[in-house]
């Protein structure tokens, strides 16, 4: 039998002699198979040595078109500073450098790329750069920006005074600015009561508008702070830092109607008075909608050239509504005031009613007008065409948005 493991390598015959004869035996020659080679010992494996760490040593600030930053010369305002070759996970801060020589950290980041670049540097400022590579070697650079120049003025309306509940805020500028969300971010307005939601809007390029999305709470104190000093507002002109406040007064909402020929003045939702009106005649109809005061005159000229309808009167007690010339007035010469509209657009008055009205009447009250047989006032048609505009659309011509008011 072969058992497992056994090969058969030859055969032979051999002949054995004995009592009685001789036997043939077949003899079959075995050779053991090969055993397995003894397993020998691996030889040890030596690791890699690991890559040196990145080093700081690399780095270099440069500066747009000038070459390498040479931190003993100031930059000019306006400038951006680039830190380049930077070790990947290197952490890179950059820092305004405080009265004391302290460094306040403006901007922590982790560099996931070679290079990082500062944004538009404002002027008359030290600063400081530093890069700190992940095996703990760091390279720190200081430099300074030179002074603005002459600067940019931001108009601030309303001035320090007693406003009614409808007074926007407008800020405006000489011309159009370079940066809308960069001048946003940088205006605040502070109120001494909740003022629910509120939001800046931006009607064109060079103007700035806040409301909030309903009349102001009367009795309010709001600030307004335009930190512009380091904002770059035109093509290498920056801003300066301007502030205002001022006060809401009592909630006065007047309600006119142009069927019924009246005018209510509510305060503080109360109705106080009632008087007798005329309002535009046919051709010349006085405009629906929310309108504020915004002028008052004890005596104002007003000027028509209109073919077949010009005139040139001196009006007492007159307050604007509008910049297209509707106004509240005195018109002692209108006898049909209380039952007929019969003016070229202003709400004309009694005259002890109009002195009255004048008395008891500030920028920023407010006039809603109904039942007039024109259309409405539009936004830009004086300031409370700020209330013609949708909530939605308001707050969609603000670059910040934001749903929380401030308290000061």
């Amino acid at each position: 039998m072969v058992r497992r493991g056994i090969v058969a390598a030859t055969a032979a015959a051999l002949v054995l002699s004995g009592c009685g004869g001789s036997i043939a035996v077949e003899l079959r020659a075995t050779t053991q198979a090969p055993q397995p080679a003894a397993t020998q010992a691996a030889a040890p494996v030596t690791p890699a040595a690991p890559a040196p760490p990145p080093q700081a040593d690399s780095v270099h600030f440069t500066v747009k078109a000038k070459g390498d930053l040479k931190p003993a010369k100031a930059l000019p305002p306006g400038t951006k500073v680039t830190v380049e070759d930077v070790p990947k996970g290197s952490v890179i801060e950059f820092s305004e450098m405080s009265m004391t020589g302290t460094p306040i950290v403006v901007e922590s980041v982790t560099a996931s790329k070679p290079s990082w670049r500062t944004s538009a540097l404002p002027p008359s400022t030290d600063f400081q750069i530093s890069v700190q590579a992940p095996d703990g070697s760091e390279q720190v650079t200081q430099f300074t920006t030179k002074g603005a120049g002459e600067r940019a003025t931001a108009s601030i309306t309303p001035a320090e005074g007693t406003y009614g509940v409808g007074m926007p805020i407008v800020i405006e500028f000489a011309t159009s600015v370079k940066s809308r969300k960069a001048i946003e971010e940088n205006l605040e307005v502070s109120t001494s009561r909740d003022i629910g939601e509120a939001s800046w809007f931006w009607p064109d390029s060079d103007t700035v508008m806040f409301r909030p999305k309903e009349y102001w709470p009367a009795r309010t104190t709001v600030r307004v702070s335009a930190n512009l000093s380091d904002v770059e507002v035109y093509p290498g002109v920056w801003g300066k830092n301007e502030s205002t406040q001022f006060r809401i007064g009592a909630e006065v909402i007047m309600k006119a109607s142009l069927t019924d020929y009246t005018l209510k003045y509510y305060k503080d939702g109360k109705k106080i008075q009632t008087f007798a009106i005329s309002g535009g005649k046919p051709g010349w109809e006085t405009l629906n909608g929310v309108k504020i005061v915004h002028e008052a005159y004890t005596m104002k000229r007003m000027i028509n050239n209109a073919p077949g309808a010009g005139y040139d009167v001196q009006v007492p007690y007159a307050m604007r509504l509008t910049y297209s010339g509707e106004f509240m007035h005195a018109a002692p010469w209108n006898g049909v005031i209380g039952y007929a509209n019969t003016s070229h657009g202003c709400t004309n008055m009694f005259y002890d009613d109009a002195v009255w009205m004048y008395n008891h009447t500030t920028w920023g009250d407010v006039v809603d007008f109904t039942g007039g047989a024109a259309g409405s006032v539009t936004f830009g048609d004086g300031l409370g065409g700020v209330w013609t505009v949708p909530w939605n659309e308001w707050t969609a011509g603000s670059e910040l948005y934001a749903r929380d008011s401030t308290k000061v």
